[in-house]
């Protein structure tokens, strides 16, 4: 088959053939070449690139490296050592009590709780003042424990019972520090105590006036009923005949001129404020179920003690009058008390005029007699509102009675 030639038109077989074998040999050198060729200058540029690439990577590592420096590690945080425990500061010991600031507080406690013999204090001469306000402000404090057991409801008779020995120890913890005060001892920051430190100290003042004084208060704790009106005698010169001797010896002495008589005088008185003391106390006693009047005056005036605790019985007429009789009779041997005190004085003043030591422990009758006489203005109503009511004349009347030397 003839094939047409560039040149001339015409192909032949052979030649075709021959440059067929040309073109494939050709084309393997070629390949190979260019194979070669190829993967030398690839291999080339891959190391080229990878040389330049790394020399770029670690040119940035170190530009962020200096422009966002890698923060170091967070260090641990060093724990404190533990603080060795130091042992506490001892506690300072209070400051001992002075004289002048127990003076104080015992005066303000006679003003809140015992207004009139806080009227009285001066009166009393000033060497033997703080004896008096140690001397009541003892008395108030144990009669305050005492009646402290009744402070509950009628009805709490439990409640009464739980106090009674609270009251107890505290009775014997004032007794047994008074006597060792005598023995001297230094007392508790108390202010009553610090001035009967300072009482005997600067006076001489029998013990056993105080001691019995503290025992007649005991006495009375769960407020057992009384026998006889001798027993409400009894009573008062345990407690404040007791207490106004023991001003007298701070006031005159033990040895002065007219003690027999001054002590006859502050006996009947005594008597009479422990009857006051007992009648003013009765209304407050039947509240906490407690009957005060003596037992042979309810038999005798045939007075029970269910008709006088319930209050609606206390408005029956009857027992109205009976109680009113009672009363009556207890008032009117108080009010002989008074007298008898009255009549020795004018006896004891018409021979020497008392000076004002002797005479002013006397004004404590005052009171009483004021209570007795609004008492009888009431008709011997123990539970009329009035007796309760502090006397606003009182004192002018304590003035006037010092001045003239009466009672």
């Amino acid at each position: 088959m003839m094939k047409r030639s560039i040149s001339s038109g015409i192909i032949s077989t052979s030649s075709i053939t021959g440059v067929r074998l040309r073109w494939a040999i050709e084309g393997r050198r070629w390949h190979s070449h260019t194979h070669s060729h190829s993967h030398d200058d690839w291999h080339d540029h891959s190391h080229s690139h990878s040389v330049r690439g790394s020399q770029e990577v670690s040119h940035n590592v170190s530009q962020i490296n200096t422009a966002h420096p890698v923060p170091e590690p967070p260090q641990p945080i060093p724990v404190p050592p533990t603080p060795t425990p130091t042992p506490p500061n001892p506690v300072p010991p209070e400051p001992p009590l002075s004289v002048g600031r127990a003076r104080d507080l015992t005066t303000s406690m006679l003003q809140q709780h015992a207004h009139s013999e806080s009227l009285i204090s001066p009166f009393i001469p000033s060497k033997a003042r703080d004896a008096y306000i140690g001397l009541v402000g003892l008395w108030l404090t144990m009669r305050r424990t005492v009646h402290s057991t009744g402070s509950t409801s009628a009805s709490s008779i439990g409640g009464q019972t739980a106090m009674l020995p609270l009251a107890q120890m505290r009775l014997r913890f004032w007794k047994s520090t008074v006597d060792e005060i005598f023995t001297g001892s230094t007392p508790p920051a108390e202010p009553v105590l610090v001035l009967i430190s300072d009482m005997v100290r600067n006076h001489v003042v029998t013990k056993s006036f105080l001691l019995k004084m503290l025992d007649s208060i005991s006495s009375r704790l769960g407020d057992p009923p009384f026998g006889s009106i001798a027993d409400m005698t009894s009573y008062g010169d345990g407690v404040y005949a007791s207490l106004l001797y023991a001003i007298a010896d701070c006031n005159v002495g033990q040895t002065s001129e007219n003690r027999m008589s001054l002590d006859h005088i502050m006996y009947h008185i005594g008597c009479a404020k422990g009857i006051v003391d007992i009648l003013r106390d009765l209304p407050t006693a039947l509240r906490r179920g407690r009957v005060l009047l003596p037992i042979e005056i309810q038999a005798k005036y045939g007075l029970r003690d269910e008709d006088l605790l319930r209050r609606k019985d206390m408005e029956d007429p009857t027992i109205k009058h009976k109680l009113s009789d009672a009363i009556f009779e207890i008032a009117t041997h108080a009010n002989d008390q008074l007298i008898t005190a009255r009549t020795t004085l004018k006896e004891v003043s018409s021979k020497k005029k008392l000076s004002d030591s002797q005479f002013a422990p006397l004004l404590t009758s005052l009171e009483s007699k004021l209570f007795l006489e609004k008492l009888e203005k009431q008709d011997f109503d123990i539970f009329s509102p009035k007796l309760h009511m502090r006397p606003w004349t009182l004192p002018w009347k304590l003035y006037w009675a010092y001045q003239r030397r009466t009672i």
